[in-house]
Parts: structure tokens; C-alpha cells; sequence
């Protein structure tokens, strides 16, 4: 059995793939045991990946696209979730739009990155909102806006969705949008390595990519209950029936409809969000810095 080890920003029901793949023995059907760590602060998911002592890192393809011709070029090969996990909660039930925002001061959560802010903006920004009417309070901690926003600070509350499953059971807060539903495909998250490493170990990629692939197709069949004990086992503080409502979600908005293969469409939309916001200055082309391993 070959290692493969993973250094990964979080540790998010959108990266179930993977953690079905190891539950279930599809990486060790593939000849890999996979080992997953989580470095703080995230960054080190960089170190990580340039000492070798990890192959690959998870996280935002916002990463490879900022470092690209700066710092390293790193390069992704394969996605595990492509619809941004945010829930929008506020504090009275209605019918919700992107152009309810207009007006507002809404908090976004982004503790391990600009990409929560840089997603909302670019979603206005599609749907015609006027983003200078919109007061928006990011980069902070999920805690921090949390208390902010229980205090009263704010209109709606963009942050992860099994916080907002608690505010929402808890009777403190109000769903009123999920951005897996409304924000359409984006490679939101993803597997990045050096292309040296993926050139010289390109079978021993394949074979990581074909497992989460085939775990994301599992996951778009099986009915989630069959997976609540896994579930519960990652997260064993939140309730059950959180987490199987948010699966369940992830599962009929698409989070890993298309599998493992990064998407054209989706990226150049992703891309051009990125170049808005200054992360890069044009949107690059695909093959930049997605390597075609999968």
C-alpha cells in the first residue's frame, strides 16, 4: 500500500469525498492509505507541500492562481467539491434574494481565506447588485462574527453551514439562502501539489483523483443516511440531524455533481471573480495551473 498524505486548510463536510473514500476502503482499493492533516494556522499547507512531507494540499484554487509567476507555481489536478458550502442566515423568514443585500451589512465569515468575501462580491456582481450599497464586514474569525452578530451587528451572517445548521435549530437566526444553491458551480475546492512532483508521480495522482471520483459518485447516489454514522463520527459535536440536512443539501445543489475533473466553465467563471478582486491581474487559462493528470 503506498502513503499519500494530504495537508488540508479545514476540515469541511464538503471534503466528504475524501473522508468516505478512506471510510469505505476506496483508497485502499487503489493500492493508497491516505493520511490527512490539518496545519495551524493553514498556510503551513504550503510548507507542507514545498517540503514534501505532504503530496498534495486541499483547499481554495485561489491559492495556485495568487502564487502563479510570484511565488511557486503550483498546479491543481483534481477538485472535491465545486459549489461554495456558505449559508446565509438572517434574522426574519422571507422570500431572499442577492438584491435583499442591497442596503444591508451583511458578516462573512473567512477565517481560512478571502474566498467567502471574493464569492458573494462576484454573485452580486452577476446578479446586478449595486455593491456599493452593500456593507460588508469580512476576514474576521466565525466565532468573533458570530457573538457580532448575536449581538445585533448586522443583517444577514454568511458563514459555514453547520454553524448556521446550529443557529438555525438553536431558534437564533434564520435561513434564508444557500450559496450551494444559488451560487452555481466554481471549483471551490481543490488538490495542489508542485508539477515537478505530479510530473515525476503522475500514476500515484491518477490513482488519488480516480478514488475521489468515484467517491463523489457514490456520494451523488447513495442516499445520505448511509453515511450519518460517518458523520457523526466526524463531527460528533454537531446533531445528526444537522448534518444530514446539509449533505442531503450539498447532494441535490450539485457539490460533486461533475467529479473529480476540474471544469472549464466553472473556472474561467471562478477565475474571472479572482481578477475582480485584484488576487490576480487577468484570469488565467485553465492550463496555467490545472495539471491534466486526472
Amino acid at each position: 500500500m503506498d502513503q499519500f498524505r494530504v495537508s488540508a486548510t479545514g476540515h469541511s463536510l464538503n471534503y466528504l469525498p475524501e473522508y468516505l473514500a478512506n471510510s469505505e476502503g476506496i483508497f485502499a482499493k487503489h493500492g493508497l492509505s491516505v493520511s490527512v492533516s490539518v496545519p495551524q494556522p493553514w498556510p503551513k499547507v504550503l510548507e507542507d507541500i514545498n517540503s514534501g512531507q505532504a503530496h498534495a494540499a486541499l483547499g481554495g484554487i485561489w491559492v495556485p492562481s495568487m502564487y502563479f509567476r510570484r511565488v511557486e507555481n503550483y498546479m491543481a489536478f483534481a477538485q472535491i467539491s465545486e459549489r461554495c458550502p456558505l449559508s446565509i442566515l438572517g434574522r426574519k423568514p422571507g422570500n431572499f434574494t442577492l438584491n435583499n443585500l442591497e442596503g444591508a451589512t451583511v458578516l462573512v465569515a473567512g477565517g481560512t481565506g478571502p474566498s467567502p468575501f471574493l464569492f458573494l462580491s462576484g454573485l452580486m456582481a452577476e446578479a446586478g447588485v449595486d455593491r456599493n450599497r452593500v456593507r460588508i464586514v469580512h476576514d474576521l474569525t466565525t466565532p468573533m462574527l458570530v457573538e457580532l452578530f448575536m449581538g445585533g451587528m448586522g443583517d444577514y451572517l454568511a458563514v459555514d453551514p453547520l454553524t448556521a445548521g446550529r443557529l438555525v435549530e438553536d431558534r437564533r437566526a434564520v435561513l434564508v439562502g444557500c450559496l450551494s444553491e444559488i451560487g452555481a458551480a466554481v471549483p471551490w475546492s481543490v488538490y495542489y501539489t508542485l508539477p515537478d512532483r505530479l510530473a515525476r508521480e503522475a500514476e500515484f495522482f491518477v490513482r488519488f483523483s480516480m478514488a475521489i471520483d468515484e467517491s463523489m459518485a457514490l456520494l451523488r447516489s447513495a442516499p445520505i443516511n448511509e453515511v450519518s454514522s460517518l458523520l457523526s463520527r466526524l463531527w460528533p459535536s454537531a446533531s445528526s440531524s444537522v448534518l444530514t440536512t446539509v449533505a442531503t443539501r450539498f447532494q441535490a445543489n450539485g457539490m460533486w455533481a461533475t467529479g473529480s475533473r476540474i471544469q472549464p466553465g466553472p473556472f474561467d467563471r471562478w477565475q474571472g471573480m479572482i481578477a475582480d478582486h485584484g488576487l490576480v491581474e487577468r484570469p488565467l487559462a485553465m492550463a496555467e495551473i490545472v495539471h491534466g493528470v486526472v
